[in-house]
């Protein structure tokens, strides 16, 4: 089997830590050739209002991110802010959006590593992974 995603899970109050960032930096160049992802979690500690709308994120939430794209040397389309339930008592669509986002970029992501690894796999009447998310051909697609 074979790695075809990366994501980082990091609390944002790592990026105040130099021994943090220096491991995740050595940790990230080690599988750069794998477009991977930095999802920055807690990040409603920095703005509250992302738990009622994480697709807009306010500019605390964008200098957030941008501050973790200097400090790890990631570019800032490879950031994304996650929103966990806490203390919600039911679900709520905004979330569960943006955790669909979040992992419809991470197949796409890991499709495309896919291919680039596997070019002869590729057919024009396989489905791509993207679409097996919301397709029952997902029996279909080639695993290596």
């Amino acid at each position: 089997r074979a790695q075809h995603a990366v994501l980082f899970f990091i609390p944002h109050s790592s990026l105040d830590k130099q021994d943090e960032t220096d491991l995740i930096k050595t940790t990230f160049d080690q599988v750069k050739h794998l477009n991977p992802m930095l999802l920055l979690t807690r990040s409603d500690e920095v703005d509250a209002t992302i738990r009622r709308s994480p697709d807009k994120p306010s500019a605390d939430i964008i200098r957030l991110k941008q501050q973790a794209s200097q400090v790890l040397n990631i570019p800032v389309n490879r950031i994304f802010t996650t929103v966990n339930y806490t203390g919600e008592k039911q679900k709520t669509f905004t979330i569960d959006r943006n955790t669909y986002e979040i992992l419809d970029t991470a197949i796409g992501i890991a499709e495309q590593n896919y291919i680039n690894k596997y070019p002869q796999q590729r057919t024009t009447t396989s489905p791509s992974l993207a679409s097996a998310t919301t397709s029952t051909a997902a029996s279909s697609v080639p695993t290596p």
